[in-house]
């Protein structure tokens, strides 16, 4: 079972809506809505704007200093990276709010078919060749390609 968000970070930056407590960025502009994963540097949410009701993923990180994840994705603008929307610090909690990509990882859609066939495989391949030289041709590598 994934963690409420209030056992990640402080409750001061939750807010209360009638006898609900809700978990709001900083700028209380993202409600964040159900837990969807876990990385090194935290845990991530799918969250939704309340304005425009447009769904996003935050990435909430406690004591973690991202500060360099966060300015080389600023520099990143391709349609095979994730982009990144915002970040906020409210004391030791940074909200990385970025893109939401739907319909999982590729390792679990490798996991659940068992194999690719040719075209999807070559398809995968080149989106993630176009990005990794995308982001060479920055002077920017990442350390689990």
């Amino acid at each position: 079972m994934a963690p409420a968000p209030e056992e990640t970070v402080s409750t001061n930056i939750t807010h209360s809506s009638g006898n609900k407590r809700i978990l709001v960025t900083p700028d209380q502009k993202i409600v964040l809505q159900q837990f969807i994963g876990q990385g090194g540097a935290g845990r991530v949410y799918q969250g939704i704007y309340r304005k425009t009701l447009r769904p996003c993923a935050v990435k909430v990180c406690k004591d973690f200093n991202v500060r360099n994840e966060v300015e080389l994705l600023r520099k990143l603008r391709h349609p095979h990276i994730v982009q990144l929307e915002d970040a906020q610090k409210r004391g030791p909690v940074t909200f990385v709010v970025m893109e939401l990509c739907q319909g999982g990882e590729l390792f679990n859609l490798v996991i659940d078919q068992g194999r690719l066939d040719t075209q999807a495989a070559q398809k995968y391949f080149c989106q993630i060749a176009s990005a990794v030289h995308y982001a060479h041709g920055l002077g920017i590598a990442h350390r689990l390609v």
